[in-house]
């Protein structure tokens, strides 16, 4: 019922003040905000009135993140982006999957982190010697459809097409374990697109593991 094929949303870290209040979060910016309701729905969460995702120059914030600030409808918030000002991750849904699930975007956490392999001490004893990145998802589990994140991060150091591996990092057995299903390519330097159907922690190498 009108859900295209993909939806672009990209982004980026950024720095909320008001006053001398600061809440460091992220900006959600969708490339189609008329789209967006396809996907997304933001409703006022004791009523359950629905709201139209905000054009042109207007923006939501969350309620925990209103109260923190101490801000209330109709005050300004500024908006501080790191020095580079770039994109830090983009997600690409699949609209004809979307459709066809029992799940809904809005049921999906968007959030992720990057993660140096070598900072988690039990993944750094497996993989003795060699390093990656370890890409980890707030959400757990299936997604409502298969997505494709582009993500932006110094870690991601390879130069386009090369050849890399994904695999997945068991935490709780301290285990590296297949990513069936799951595909990861080098767009450029500092960038790589991950296409996966669930929510977990992925790592990523630039040497194929033995068995």
């Amino acid at each position: 019922k009108g859900v295209s094929e993909e939806i672009k949303i990209e982004f980026f870290a950024v720095d909320l003040t008001h006053g001398d209040k600061v809440r460091n979060t992220y900006l959600f910016v969708p490339e189609d905000t008329k789209k967006i309701k396809d996907f997304l729905t933001l409703k006022d969460r004791t009523t359950g009135v629905e709201y139209d995702f905000p054009d042109g120059d207007g923006a939501y914030i969350s309620e925990k993140t209103a109260k923190m600030l101490g801000v209330k409808v109709g005050d300004s918030v500024d908006i501080v982006r790191d020095e580079k000002k770039k994109v830090i991750y983009s997600w690409f849904i699949s609209g004809k999957e979307l459709a066809a699930s029992k799940s809904k975007f809005k049921d999906l956490s968007l959030g992720l982190k990057v993660i140096p392999s070598f900072k988690i001490k039990p993944l750094k004893s497996l993989l003795k010697g060699k390093n990656g990145a370890v890409v980890s998802f707030t959400h757990r589990g299936k997604f409502p459809a298969t997505a494709t994140i582009k993500l932006h991060d110094k870690l991601f150091k390879y130069p386009r097409n090369t050849k890399l591996y994904v695999y997945k990092y068991n935490e709780n057995k301290n285990r590296i374990e297949k990513a069936n299903g799951s595909e990861v390519k080098a767009v450029s330097k500092g960038v790589i697109t991950l296409k996966i159907s669930k929510g977990s922690d992925y790592l990523i190498l630039p040497n194929k593991l033995g068995k």
